[in-house]
């Protein structure tokens, strides 16, 4: 950094010991000196308008609620404030709001988060297929019969909110501004679990049987998830899998090649990943992630796991809907939103081997 007389102004951390599973370390985001990260995206993420931190209670919700906790957070006449009032009002598109001191890309990326449902809620107008979704799945109450409620984290899934009407029916909101959803091995797990309790689910679980079959296995988990699969795809046999395994009594630097613990085939697969520091090297850790590397390559490559997974991720009762706004002088000028069903919220599905 360099402080206002220009000079340089050094931050140092030191933090007890670091943990070769990264999900292990954690750090505090706050900076000394009062500095905050002045780069585009961590200005959007400083605002603060992800429903998850903008709503106190995020289920059951009606638009007057979710406005009310909106004015709540921000204050009475504030920027915020005034957009969700101006918002609920309009009945016609495009909606003209004041800019005052909103970030436009939090806006369409968070805030429109709770403005969405809100719309189909209220009725107001939407382009694309939104009357094809609700004739679907929302027979007993269509949107404006229905409550809205939001997920707990800032990263829930595939779906960002849920419109639910009085008979129980549901229909989940994918909310886009630009970028897609990413999916997990947790949004797929759960998928098929829910296809599982629908006939017509069974039914295409039941047509791709065998790679789903394999995206079971690889769900499993991070370690019998890559250990299995490589067995099932010939990368590694059944002992081979125990000889990794039996690595994870090994330390910190500790080589196991030469040892007699490995057979020569995977003592070459860990001296083909180099180390970038190979005293801080967990033996279990490192070849895990060898064999973990491979297997993504093996399903990627030679199955339909793209296809099929994108499939299934967008099987069911929700909508992908796009926020469509620009900058007009120091307006945001809002067009209605987009709806998109069938969803194509996942596309071009890849196993990648370090994502779970």
């Amino acid at each position: 950094f360099v402080d206002a007389a220009n000079k340089d102004y050094y931050i140092g951390r030191w933090f007890r010991r670091i943990d070769p599973i990264r999900s292990k370390n954690t750090f505090s985001n706050d900076l000394p000196g009062g500095f905050k990260l002045q780069t585009k995206a961590a200005k959007k993420e400083a605002t603060g308008y992800k429903p998850s931190e903008v709503l106190g209670t995020l289920n059951n919700l009606t638009p007057k609620d979710i406005a009310a906790q909106i004015r709540a957070k921000f204050g009475a006449g504030s920027d915020e404030d005034q957009a969700v009032t101006l918002f609920m009002k309009a009945r016609s598109y495009p909606i003209m709001i004041p800019m005052g001191g909103m970030n436009f890309e939090a806006f369409t990326n968070y805030f429109c988060e709770m403005l969405q449902p809100m719309a189909l809620v209220q009725g107001k107008p939407v382009t694309g297929a939104a009357n094809k979704a609700q004739d679907k799945f929302l027979t007993q109450g269509g949107y404006t019969t229905c409550r809205i409620s939001f997920n707990e984290g800032v990263s829930g899934g595939l779906t960002d909110s849920e419109l639910t009407n009085p008979a129980g029916q549901t229909m989940g909101l994918s909310s886009k501004a630009k970028d897609g959803a990413k999916a997990s091995a947790k949004n797929l797990v759960d998928k098929i679990e829910e296809m599982e309790q629908d006939t017509d689910g069974r039914r295409l679980l039941q047509k791709y049987q065998k790679t789903v079959d394999i995206m079971r296995t690889v769900t499993e988990g991070s370690t019998p998830g890559s250990l299995n699969t490589a067995v099932m795809a010939g990368i590694i046999n059944d002992k081979e899998r125990d000889q990794i395994l039996a690595l994870r009594d090994m330390g910190e630097g500790q080589d196991p090649v030469g040892t007699g613990r490995l057979t020569a085939r995977l003592e070459r697969m860990y001296r083909e990943r180099k180390s970038r520091d190979p005293a801080a090297t967990v033996p279990f850790f490192h070849l895990r992630a060898v064999v973990a590397i491979r297997v993504a390559e093996w399903v990627n490559n030679n199955t339909d796991f793209s296809k099929v997974a994108a499939e299934i991720l967008n099987w069911g009762a929700f909508i992908q809907v796009y926020t469509k706004a620009s900058q007009s002088g120091n307006n945001i000028k809002l067009e209605p939103f987009d709806v998109i069903y069938p969803s194509e919220a996942v596309t071009g599905v890849l196993l990648s081997a370090d994502k779970t």
